[in-house]
């Protein structure tokens, strides 16, 4: 007589035998296997994104997005400039002579550090809007107490 499989019931002893064995293999995968760290980078948040109560003031916010909007076109455009004219260096012309540079090899690196300025220099600025928001969070926690 075959054994019920039921919900209710015991599976059998097959199925026993093959939750052991799971159970054991997990035991070894467990000592052989090292648990993978915890991942170092973890994205910023100056909020909590469901407390919208501690977030940047509303007239703070549209400043630093604008400078945000602005900086950050600009370096797309200069990083896609750039990126192009590398993918264009891989042709050549009709007389199999490479394609002709945009920019000179120093104005490249120019266009490079301006880009990483700008962000350095964008980030400084966000980084001291947050600053100013948590000293005034604290302040306004403080007195309140």
């Amino acid at each position: 007589m075959a054994t019920k499989n039921t919900r209710a019931g015991t599976a059998g002893p097959a199925a026993a035998l093959v939750a052991e064995t799971i159970s054991e293999g997990a035991k070894l995968d467990s000592l052989s296997a090292p648990a993978d760290p915890a991942p170092m980078h973890q994205p910023f948040s100056c909020c909590n994104p469901y407390d919208r109560t501690g977030c940047l003031p509303a007239h703070v916010a549209p400043v630093l997005a604008s400078t945000t909007f602005d900086v950050a076109g600009g370096v797309r455009v200069v990083l896609q400039m750039l990126e192009q004219e590398e993918i264009d260096s891989a042709f050549v012309d009709d007389a199999e002579q490479p394609l002709p540079r945009l920019l000179p090899a120093p104005a490249r690196a120019a266009l490079l550090r301006l880009a990483v300025t700008s962000l350095d220099l964008l980030a400084g600025e966000s980084e001291r809007v947050i600053e100013r928001w948590r000293a005034s969070t604290e302040e306004k926690a403080g007195g309140n107490r």
